[in-house]
């Protein structure tokens, strides 16, 4: 990991240097990132009809032009680079049965004392928190004097994720999984007009989340499904996850930001 950071330190430094006249740029965007329902390879009928998500996310990034393409100016390769971005995600249900909501394994969510850890018409949210870089080439095109358009493909280094449920009313239910260096990818367009900047990106990582309580036990391999058996339900760990440890995250970011 330490040969990563030099290198990447290294390129940057080197081909800032060299592109010192060209016209780079500096952005901060934000925006509204939408998980997709295949979180955890969970699929649609993976979650409970109730549950709702959505997601944020920020990017402080440069764009910095290497070298024109073609004839004329209009064109160019470069490198975009996303210094730092924070992604958050959120899947969320609301305990409107009376009794205990239920964890993956189907028992009830209750202390030692038998207390119910999540009361009724409680709110219960499951979050996903990441903090990274990402970092590939961007092909840029100048169709007006104040407009381009960034089409691009990086390598998404998650340098620490965490998973944990938070809200009111959950007692002990306190279990966190974290994961440090994971590498996903991303791809995406960015639209600019003078110092507004408009994108899209779809983003796929996937990190190993480990039990915080108990190192090499990861989420996915606790994750079961309910399997209708006719005459009632019964859960079970589907085979072929087993022996996971990554857990799929799939995001769509729809951003808007300023670029200097």
């Amino acid at each position: 990991m330490k040969k990563l950071v030099v290198l990447t330190a290294a390129l940057l430094l080197s081909v800032s240097a060299f592109c010192q006249e060209l016209d780079n740029k500096v952005y901060f965007r934000f925006g509204y990132s939408i998980p997709s329902w295949n979180y955890f390879e969970l699929g649609k009928d993976g979650w409970d009809s109730d549950v709702t998500k959505l997601g944020a996310n920020f990017d402080l990034g440069t764009i910095i032009q290497v070298m024109p393409i073609g004839a004329g100016d209009q064109m160019s390769i470069g490198l975009n680079f996303d210094i730092a971005y924070l992604s958050f995600s959120r899947f969320q249900t609301i305990n409107d049965e009376e009794g205990t909501l239920q964890d993956g394994t189907g028992e009830d969510l209750v202390d030692d004392s038998g207390e119910d850890l999540i009361g009724y018409g409680s709110t219960a949210n499951l979050g996903i928190f990441r903090a990274g870089s990402k970092i590939g080439p961007c092909l840029t095109y100048c169709p007006g004097r104040r407009t381009a358009i960034d089409l691009f493909a990086k390598a998404d280094i998650a340098w620490a994720t965490l998973m944990m449920p938070y809200g009111k009313d959950l007692g002990d239910l306190d279990d966190k999984y974290s994961a440090s260096v994971t590498l996903g990818y991303a791809a995406g367009l960015n639209f600019r007009y003078g110092k507004l900047m408009i994108g899209v990106e779809y983003n796929a990582i996937n990190p190993k989340l480990e039990y915080r309580k108990e190192r090499g036990t990861y989420f996915q391999q606790q994750l079961v499904f309910m399997v209708d058996t006719g005459d009632d339900y019964t859960f079970e760990f589907p085979e072929s996850d087993l022996g996971k440890k990554e857990s799929k995250m799939r995001n769509l970011n729809l951003t808007v930001g300023m670029c200097f």
